[in-house]
């Protein structure tokens, strides 16, 4: 009698053992499980952070084909407008560095702060042109596609009202232009910003 009390003691105790044994491994097992969801975590947290870092390098890339693309197909036409234009003329027979200033600071007079710079540049085209231009030749001046100068022009006018209008000729065909007002206030501040950088020279 003594001795089956004795065993099954022995087998509570043992029953006691294993369960405790379970336990821990239960609790490492958390503990893994814990584990690997932080290290989840964080690698989804470099993911995101990798990911926004790609997203900014790209804009930053953008931002230098519209700057290639303003040099390569507008930078000569600017240089010629601005030396032969008699309303947008600065300078006569600029030199070029003269030149070079007024593409420089033109693009960053006030009224152009918060643009792009293709927006500019379309500012641009059509403060220096002698005629009234389509979409297609703003596009044709620019490298672009008509449906983009279109956006381009809506975003333009958005930023700041009144600064480029539109005409309809008689067969339809809109063009667009640059109010003598605005054309004045554009070139004065170029004026006033060549001064200012040759003064500090």
């Amino acid at each position: 009698m003594f001795g089956l009390f004795g065993h099954k003691k022995k087998v509570e105790k043992l029953r006691g053992e294993v369960q405790d044994s379970f336990n821990h491994v239960k609790k490492d097992f958390n503990k893994v499980g814990e584990w690997i969801k932080h290290l989840d975590d964080k690698h989804v947290s470099h993911a995101d952070e990798i990911s926004m870092i790609k997203d900014q390098l790209l804009l930053v890339h953008e931002d230098l084909v519209e700057i290639k693309d303003f040099i390569s197909f507008f930078g000569p036409q600017l240089s010629g407008t601005l030396s032969k234009q008699a309303p947008t003329a600065v300078v006569k027979q600029p030199s070029m560095g003269a030149v070079q200033t007024v593409a420089q600071t033109g693009v960053q007079s006030g009224i152009l702060d918060n643009f792009t710079v293709m927006e500019r540049a379309i500012v641009w085209a059509l403060l220096n042109s002698e005629m009234k231009l389509s979409y297609e030749d703003l596009a044709a001046l620019l490298g672009k596609d008509r449906s983009t100068i279109r956006g381009q022009i809506n975003t333009i006018k958005q930023k700041k009202e009144g600064i480029i209008m539109e005409v309809r000729e008689s067969n339809g065909k809109k063009r667009l232009y640059i109010p003598d007002e605005v054309r004045s206030v554009i070139i004065k501040s170029v004026k006033v910003k060549i001064k200012g950088s040759k003064s500090k020279k």
